[in-house]
């Protein structure tokens, strides 16, 4: 059937979802990644839109195993709860917006919404995001953690003279890799499994103005050669820990590893695990419930001979 040109109104389905006042920052971060959408703190919970599909559903699928999940990793004793009510219109659309605000991470880190304008102060580098396309604004504790790590590289006594190489596993929305390559680190490569979450990613390079400073790749097993100084991976305990001797291989002679994702209870776990591949730890941060570890490759020690 032509449409006739009349205007035909979006329906769109807004869910509350209800939880304890501590797990809300989280809540909201799992939803964001899960579905790639703005998702907006309450007294209450999270709130969310989705446009109600053609086939009239109203809870989709994918949602219920979201909420699931979350129930699991986070030790929940029952369903998290939630809601829905259907709206007409476009007017909600830009009401979460006034919850994104530039913020300052680290001394020279500065993350804007598009829709904001920033202009940088001395050495402060801006990163222009689009909030909820993909999980990593820098609003959570554990993308923040890694953020703060890398604008105090040199503050810890490393180099990027020359250059250092960054390789950061699990891109999503490609904060990291970009910040990365606004602070000197090269190359950048961001890796991801995630076709969608690799999208988004290839759409804020090209935004921030870093296309051929951000290597963009989309592999299942972190196909990627070569060794680098820094490997990043802001993910979740369980896949670090499938994914430790991979990780570690992509680390040159003393290069660090920089893991975040993980809940301070699963801090020993992990730890262990890398440690038993003979990495050293070197450093521990902590955000909330989250925790950042970090790693370094040692030197293998070299025989001397005396030529006798």
């Amino acid at each position: 059937m032509k449409n006739d040109g009349a205007a035909v109104d979006k329906v769109w389905i807004c869910y509350e979802v209800n939880c304890a006042e501590e797990l809300t920052e989280d809540l909201a971060a799992w939803v964001a990644e899960g579905l790639a959408i703005p998702v907006e703190i309450t007294s209450t919970g999270v709130r969310f839109y989705l446009e109600r599909p053609s086939s009239g559903g109203e809870e989709p699928g994918k949602l219920i195993g979201l909420l699931e999940d979350f129930r699991r990793v986070f030790s929940l004793s029952s369903p998290v709860p939630f809601s829905s009510s259907l709206l007409k219109g476009d007017d909600w659309a830009n009401g979460w917006k006034s919850h994104f605000k530039p913020l300052k991470i680290g001394s020279r880190l500065l993350v804007c919404p598009t829709w904001e304008t920033a202009v940088p102060a001395g050495a402060e580098k801006v990163i222009f995001m689009d909030p909820g396309m993909a999980f990593g604004t820098g609003h959570h504790e554990t993308t923040r953690l890694c953020l703060e790590w890398l604008d105090a590289y040199e503050d810890r006594g490393m180099s990027l003279a020359p250059a250092r190489s960054l390789l950061d596993v699990g891109t999503g929305s490609g904060i990291l890799a970009m910040a990365g390559a606004l602070l000197g680190f090269d190359p950048v490569v961001a890796v991801d499994n995630d076709a969608e979450a690799l999208h988004v990613a290839m759409e804020n390079v090209q935004l921030n103005g870093l296309n051929g400073k951000v290597q963009l790749k989309l592999s299942d097993n972190v196909d990627v050669s070569g060794r680098f100084h820094v490997v990043m991976a802001n993910i979740q305990a369980v896949p670090l820990i499938d994914m430790s001797k991979t990780l570690a291989g992509f680390l040159e002679e003393q290069g660090q590893l920089v893991l975040s994702g993980i809940l301070l209870e699963q801090r020993q776990q992990v730890q262990q695990v890398y440690e038993e591949l003979g990495l050293k730890f070197t450093g521990f941060r902590e955000a909330g419930e989250w925790c950042l570890l970090v790693f370094e490759k040692v030197a293998e020690r070299k025989e001397l001979h005396d030529g006798s």
